[in-house]
């Protein structure tokens, strides 16, 4: 990578010179000669962008950063240093794009900022396409019921077992919490069963229309006449057990090829237009 000489001096005059608007035009032209060419630079190459755009960017207004921060967020290879500095950017606006997007931040400085910055932070975090169980774990113990519910809600969040623990008890009188929780596949059968020991009719309605109601435990869901008449003939719900005809049915009833078992014999989620 070769700069033009009247870029190398106008970068010179920049970082010497206090004028933030100055600075804040050679740093975003700076940026985006970075974001154009940014999959043939070398790691040195980075290295330098980094170096600069960290001088330039000290001292700069709110809406730069922002600006700088949205520019970034998307570029698998952004220099690294200005990436974690705009991630713990008091300033969401600041740290949003970088903390929800950026690949550039790995789970020890996801960690980090989750347990010293703000709710919004954490949002912005628990909507990651993806999340590991130590970011998770953080996520579930500090954050509160939106960034709890965004993180249950998140398909490519990863729980430890301490964690899924924790995101059932947080359910426990959240019925919102407790229909996302409940259909999570990675839901271990006790923790279920100790969901739906406090499940309250609204939950039950709600996993039954999620695409079937996850049963681990038919008996323990259905249980008497009084359930299964709740379930059946006021809200058209109907209930689906362990099936044993192998055969092929031709009318218009359900086979066993049909039902899904998920992680044990027991847990079984109905097709979801019959329920």
């Amino acid at each position: 990578m070769t700069a033009p000489a009247s870029l190398v001096a106008e970068l010179e005059d920049a970082i010497a010179n206090r004028s933030a608007p100055r600075r804040a035009e050679i740093l975003l032209r700076v940026t985006d000669l970075f974001v154009r060419a940014s999959p043939g630079f070398s790691d040195d190459e980075i290295s330098l962008f980094d170096d600069i755009i960290v001088r330039l960017a000290a001292e700069i207004e709110v809406g730069v950063r922002s600006l700088l921060a949205h520019r970034l967020a998307p570029i698998p290879n952004a220099p690294s240093n200005i990436t974690r500095i705009l991630a713990n950017d008091d300033e969401i606006r600041v740290a949003y794009p970088i903390l929800a997007q950026s690949e550039r931040l790995d789970d020890e400085a996801l960690v980090q900022t989750a347990r010293t910055k703000s709710q919004e932070h954490l949002l912005a975090i628990s909507r990651r396409k993806s999340l590991g169980e130590i970011v998770t774990d953080v996520l579930v113990e500090r954050g509160n019921q939106q960034v709890v519910l965004s993180t249950a809600k998140n398909s490519g969040a990863r729980f430890s077992d301490s964690g899924l623990a924790l995101l059932v008890r947080r359910s426990n009188g959240d019925d919102v919490l407790a229909s996302y929780v409940g259909v999570r596949p990675d839901l271990p059968h006790d923790l279920f069963l100790t969901l739906l020991a406090t499940a309250s009719e609204m939950v039950l309605v709600q996993m039954a229309r999620h695409g079937g109601l996850a049963l681990q435990a038919a008996d323990s869901v259905y249980g008497s006449a009084e359930m299964l008449g709740w379930l059946v003939y006021e809200h058209g719900i109907e209930p689906h057990v362990t099936v044993f005809d192998k055969s092929t049915r031709q009318d218009g009833t359900f086979s066993a090829t049909t039902l899904h078992t998920t992680m044990s014999a027991s847990f079984i989620i109905a097709p979801p237009a019959r329920c």
